[in-house]
């Protein structure tokens, strides 16, 4: 485990990054709550669309490599590490390229599932790769251990597209397009900004390497199935809703969606926050440690079930208050989205173990196995139980990415899982 220094730095950037992450993710919720008395359910529907499309495309802009810069942040030399972000950018540019072809040859396919039409294809691609970029930039200051200008910048890109989406859609009465425009145009300025900002800092060197190229092809394209199929626990619950149940159902639980995130933001500011010191505790991993890391990870996951309590409670609350009177049917179906999100973090926890050991074949083949469960269930009980059919299937299978996940984390790194328990007989 960490030292006593080491503890209280994570702990006081863990705030950090979980007080900037409410901040970004209770701007937008606080749009919601506007928008749902300036937009229909149809309207909120359309917007789910939207992003659900980007984030599926989101997998082939980049071939979800992106990750790999956190490990090479730890394993390389400093002076290498630019090269290596120049060159991932390069698969960024070449894949959007290719995305954008198949788009083109697709487009009329896509179309018949969504209400999408036409260029706003084109604006989701261009969206997914804009978004590539500002992942790079942010997850080089959280390995930096720097989450001031992490919060900084995105503090600021949430409030300027949350503010251009209030002037576009209720000054200006844009509806839907408003809210997508202000989305598209606001991120783009920010990939940007990344640029700029990877370039001041040294991490653009403007200098191919090939055997870059292939080591972060190597990490991500194995990793393409499991992000793909991480897409079907949310992005396919909207495609889905919307074909069997209407945009003003999709609409609905769109909404009920943004106040289960509060779970998310909870888990993935956590896991984002711990990452670079459990990597390092799992790289100079002793026997004498070894027990303190079992009952923090126990903590953890008593700490992240009284947080779901309490963010359900307070969701129940803010919907019979402030929502319009046209989604007050996302009551019945928040809760369930609010666990399934629990346990979807807590997976994304414990993976973090097996990534560790480069076993990112074991996580794939998890998130595949737990997307199969959660697409036979979703289908076949949005048949039966509309709305609450779709969330409950999150539940399921979350629970079983989790226990799968806990199984071959103890396979992949040996530690003693059950001291805590049998120290006590």
């Amino acid at each position: 485990m960490p030292s006593e220094m080491n503890v209280v730095v994570m702990l006081k950037n863990s705030l950090l990054y979980i007080g900037f992450d409410v901040l970004v993710k209770l701007l937008p919720f606080f749009l919601v709550l506007v928008l749902t008395h300036y937009l229909s359910p149809e309207d909120m529907g359309i917007i789910a669309e939207f992003t659900a499309l980007v984030g599926v495309l989101s997998v082939f802009c980049g071939l979800s490599v992106q990750g790999v810069i956190g490990v090479a942040f730890v394993k390389l030399e400093q002076e290498k590490i630019g090269d290596y972000v120049f060159n991932v950018l390069l698969i960024l540019l070449v894949s959007s390229f290719i995305t954008i072809y198949l788009i083109t040859i697709l487009g009329n396919f896509i179309e018949d599932y969504t209400s999408l039409r036409g260029e706003w294809l084109y604006y989701a691609c261009l969206t997914a790769s804009m978004q590539f970029i500002n992942i790079i930039n942010t997850l080089l200051w959280q390995m930096e251990k720097r989450p001031l200008p992490y919060g900084i910048f995105q503090t600021a890109h949430v409030t300027i597209n949350v503010l251009f989406s209030l002037v576009l859609v209720v000054v200006m009465g844009l509806a839907w397009q408003g809210r997508l425009i202000a989305h598209i145009s606001v991120i783009t300025l920010f990939s940007l900004l990344s640029l700029w900002f990877l370039y001041q800092r040294g991490y653009l060197a403007l200098k191919i390497n090939i055997s870059f190229i292939k080591e972060a092809l190597t990490f991500g394209i194995p990793l393409i199935p499991h992000t793909l199929a991480g897409w079907f626990f949310m992005g396919f619950n909207i495609m889905l809703i919307s074909a069997k149940l209407g945009k003003e159902e999709t609409g609905i639980f769109n909404v009920a969606l943004q106040f289960a995130i509060a779970m998310g933001i909870v888990m993935d500011s956590a896991n984002r926050a711990l990452m670079p010191y459990f990597y390092e505790q799992l790289r100079d991993l002793k026997e004498n440690n070894k027990e303190r890391l079992v009952h923090f990870v126990y903590l953890f996951f008593f700490a992240v079930i009284i947080v779901g309590l309490i963010i359900w409670q307070l969701s129940l609350l803010a919907i019979l208050w402030a929502v319009n009177e046209q989604f007050q049917s996302s009551q019945s179906i928040v809760g369930y989205l609010i666990v399934g999100y629990l346990f979807n973090g807590l997976y994304y926890f414990l993976a973090q173990f097996i990534t560790y050991q480069n076993k990112n074949y074991l996580v794939t083949a998890i998130t595949l196995f737990s997307a199969a469960v959660h697409v036979f269930f979703a289908t076949l009980l949005v048949q039966y139980y509309g709305l609450v059919g779709v969330a409950f299937a999150s539940i399921l299978s979350g629970l079983t990415m989790f226990l799968l996940a806990w199984f071959t984390t103890m396979k992949v790194t040996p530690l003693p899982w059950f001291s805590l328990f049998t120290r006590t007989n």
